[in-house]
């Protein structure tokens, strides 16, 4: 019985199977998220459907916003902007109405937003409003 022992305690275990590897994968380039689907009242596009495509760029916006915050910590205020909207694309932003009065924040808004897409529809005018203070609160959008 000793000699059983010390040849058990002697011997090595059995080799373990090597852990699976899991193959490696490329992940797939980050895509722009889609437009989302749109609820068109007699073609044009509905203010539900305009406030998640400004949802969807809600850093962009924060960004121009906070680039000239720092400096000048006291900036708020409210940036009305008015654009068309034709066949998905943005073209003719202004600034329709501001009391953030800072023209570099209000260019970045205008060149961002004209990048934007919405779904295709009829041509529509919009005038959103943005409101600036120590957080971007999103209003409502106007329809014309």
């Amino acid at each position: 019985m000793t000699l059983i022992l010390a040849l058990f305690a002697c011997s090595t275990p059995a080799p373990e199977a090597p852990p699976e590897i899991a193959p490696v994968v490329d992940e797939p380039e980050p895509v722009a998220p889609p437009v989302p689907a749109p609820t068109l009242r007699d073609g044009e596009l509905d203010k539900d459907h305009i406030a998640r495509v400004v949802g969807m760029h809600r850093v962009q916006v924060q960004r121009c916003y906070e680039k000239e915050l720092m400096k000048d910590p006291a900036l708020q205020g409210q940036v009305n902007l008015s654009f068309q909207v034709s066949q998905g694309d943005v073209g003719d932003v202004q600034v329709s109405k501001t009391t953030l009065n800072n023209p570099k924040a209000e260019q970045c808004l205008q060149d961002e937003v004209s990048g934007w897409r919405f779904a295709e529809s009829l041509s529509t005018k919009v005038s959103y409003p943005f409101v600036f203070g120590s957080v971007l609160i999103e209003e409502e959008p106007e329809v014309e």
